[in-house]
């Protein structure tokens, strides 16, 4: 079947992008640009307008970073600068071995305690501890006395915040020794189960490997960066110009797959089992592993095609690595302004253009 339009969604995009850069540049009122929103909804529905379909798109890109930003801003202007008590649930913990950190714990605040009441919020906040703790993933827990200062969301200024607000993060603070009680030990018994049974694996192949080489396949195979390479060895990579190695990216998720589809090779099964065993096991590597940004843009772009390989659809990468670059924007704009972000997506969209139209002209 021949696509005429080579990539359907490469105009919603740039007019997406183009609508989150000018909010950042030119930080708009939120009924500045809300207004002009559902005029150009209203257009589009009747009219059905490209040209009020991509300004609606502009100014919904713009719409979605001033919600992001206000949104943080609305809840810290609450509780800055003040002990507060909360409910919340442990979403992840990680042991620090690099600094007097012990661990690193990231709580999703189900209830904020007010007027000695508590009230239902819902948001994420980071915790540094100097001490060590018995929580763990899927507990819920009431924390007491502790204070969340507030500081500029913006980039130049303050880059750790911005980073927090790009990991959907309110913020975050340190604590000596936390004062905790926990509530329910079994709130969440998957995550739970996974945290374990990673912290099983990752303790084995430590104690298996040695000294130097553990942090290396920590980093690269598993995605966990806790686990600190030494300035010597940081400094080796970064002479020979080679340190973007030591992080995991697409290029990971690619190995492990064609490692796995060689494995399958010599099962003789039906190609849609296949992909489905190789769909289960990617999705275990993932929930056993730290995925970082360039790594879920492949694993995405990989679930989908499996997908259609068992529903006996037709997939393009250009299609999907488009679709998947939109959703993401829509979830979480503010990722536009972060490296990461830009060379995964902004490579992978060049080599896929150039591979295209290297084969077109033979």
């Amino acid at each position: 079947m021949k696509i005429n339009n080579k990539i359907p969604l490469l105009l919603p995009l740039v007019f997406l992008l183009l609508g989150i850069i000018y909010q950042e540049i030119i930080p708009s009122n939120f009924y500045f640009i809300f207004i002009p929103t559902i005029i150009s909804l209203a257009i589009l529905v009747k009219s059905k307008n490209k040209m009020a379909a991509y300004s609606f798109v502009f100014l919904s890109g713009a719409l979605l970073l001033q919600n992001q930003k206000n949104k943080n801003f609305n809840i810290l202007k609450k509780i800055e600068n003040e002990k507060i008590d909360i409910l919340a649930t442990v979403t992840n913990k990680e042991n620090i071995n690099s600094s007097n950190i012990k661990e690193e714990i990231l709580l999703k605040i189900k209830s904020l305690k007010q007027n000695n009441q508590y009230e239902p919020v819902n948001f994420n906040i980071l915790c540094y501890t100097y001490t060590s703790t018995n929580m763990i993933p899927g507990q819920e827990v009431e924390i007491k006395d502790i204070e969340i200062k507030n500081t500029a969301t913006n980039k130049k200024n303050n880059p750790f915040k911005y980073f927090l607000l790009k990991n959907e993060i309110l913020s975050s603070f340190f604590a000596n020794r936390l004062k905790y009680n926990i509530i329910s030990k079994n709130i969440n018994p998957i995550k739970q189960a996974i945290y374990k049974i990673r912290k099983k694996i990752l303790q084995r192949i430590k104690n298996k490997l040695s000294t130097e080489t553990f942090p290396y396949f920590s980093s690269i195979f598993l995605g966990n960066k806790k686990e600190a390479i030494s300035p010597r060895q940081k400094n080796i990579f970064n002479i020979w110009g080679i340190s973007h190695y030591l992080a995991r990216s697409g290029l990971h998720i690619v190995i492990f797959i064609i490692i796995w589809q060689l494995i399958f090779n010599f099962i003789p099964i039906p190609l849609k089992t296949k992909s489905l065993f190789l769909l289960i096991v990617s999705i275990i590597y993932l929930a056993f592993s730290w995925p970082s940004l360039s790594f879920m843009r492949a694993f995405s772009i990989f679930i989908l095609y499996q997908i259609s390989k068992i529903l006996d659809k037709q997939a393009n990468f250009l299609h999907i690595l488009t679709m998947i670059c939109i959703l993401i924007l829509i979830n979480n704009p503010i990722q536009l302004f972060f490296l990461d972000f830009q060379l995964t997506f902004a490579l992978t969209f060049a080599l896929s253009l150039s591979s295209k139209n290297f084969r077109s002209k033979q």
